[in-house]
């Protein structure tokens, strides 16, 4: 997931990576969907 890894999906991308632990990242998942 590109918040996860941001580096893996694309290399050399400005976003820098962020250290968050499941319950962290699946809380900016369910914010980044209700967004839709």
């Amino acid at each position: 997931a590109w918040i996860a890894d941001p580096q893996g999906i694309k290399p050399g991308s400005h976003m820098p990576v962020v250290d968050l632990n499941g319950d962290e990242l699946n809380a900016i998942v369910a914010y980044l969907e209700g967004l839709k």
